[in-house]
């Protein structure tokens, strides 16, 4: 037998898995028991200890999010509970308390140690109830959208390093923003990618907007310039052109309002194809903004 298979739960190896969910009961309750273990009281601490961390975290909680931890019974009564807590906030309010508290732990115990324990049991938690996030090493919460969406992202702002693509990357990162909001904005994602792809545009060329129509004319005579001594290379980018250009096209649909109290979204399998192949195209314009600025 694998390795891998032994001693793991049966749910884990063979259960078959539907695509990653926003909210879970199950992960809920999970981090409540998380939060209790790693941020006890002081009257359950076996040493003897001043400082109650289980309170810490709870007003550390109150401060940055600025909700109330207790939860009030039927009867009226606050109840101070971890349980109580996580089956109540919202899904951002529940994301967010990981972010908040991460840093504690880091500091109750001068050492990263057992914050990365936390985060790797956070982390562990979500895997295995299959929640469509994934957390940093400092405790940070990010939408899991697949993996090749991931790379796409990371590609596009290495390939924006340094400052003058700084307002490009800005656009870039409100893109995760979006995708995290309840309900999740795909559109207002594609608009934050467009708006990448615009502005880098606008630094490369003196244009008001991009449309096909200015890519058409200023991209055109650009790689033909550039590509001069290679053909395939002309004819292979000039398809890329028109592929960017029926990007933009189809991206405009989603960028202009449409006249409705509730703007249309487009679905996930839309969305995330829209979101990806910008993220390539402004990486591409990078490219070619850096090609024509050493010729």
């Amino acid at each position: 037998m694998d390795d891998r298979k032994v001693g793991s739960r049966f749910s884990h190896l063979y259960q078959l898995r539907s695509d990653p969910e926003r909210d879970s009961i199950k992960a809920r309750f999970r981090l409540a028991k998380l939060f209790e273990a790693s941020f006890p009281s002081a009257s359950s601490l076996r040493h003897s200890s001043s400082t109650d961390y289980n309170k810490l975290a709870q007003k550390k909680i109150e401060s940055e999010l600025g909700i109330r931890f207790a939860t009030k019974s039927k009867s009226g009564n606050l109840v101070y509970s971890w349980e109580w807590y996580f089956a109540r906030v919202s899904v951002m309010e529940m994301l967010d308390s990981i972010t908040v508290v991460a840093p504690l732990l880091y500091r109750q115990y001068s050492s990263d140690e057992r914050q990365a324990k936390f985060v790797l049991e956070a982390q562990r938690i979500f895997s295995e109830e299959n929640l469509a996030y994934s957390i940093d090493e400092l405790g940070g919460v990010h939408p899991l959208i697949d993996a090749a969406f991931y790379t796409a992202m990371a590609s596009a702002i290495s390939g924006l390093s340094g400052p003058r693509y700084t307002a490009s990357v800005e656009c870039l990162k409100l893109i995760e923003k979006c995708l995290l909001q309840e309900p999740q904005d795909f559109k207002g994602a594609i608009k934050a990618v467009f708006a990448a792809c615009e502005n880098t545009f606008k630094l490369m060329y003196d244009v008001p907007r991009l449309d096909s129509k200015a890519v058409a004319d200023w991209i055109g005579p650009e790689q033909q310039k550039l590509y001069k001594n290679d053909s395939i290379l002309q004819a292979v980018t000039a398809k890329t052109l028109d592929s960017f250009k029926q990007w933009i096209n189809a991206a405009h649909f989603f960028r202009h309002e449409q006249g409705v109290e509730e703007p249309t979204q487009p679905t996930d399998e839309v969305a995330i194809l829209l979101i990806s192949q910008g993220l390539s195209f402004v990486r591409w314009l990078a490219a070619i903004d850096r090609l024509r600025m050493s010729t």
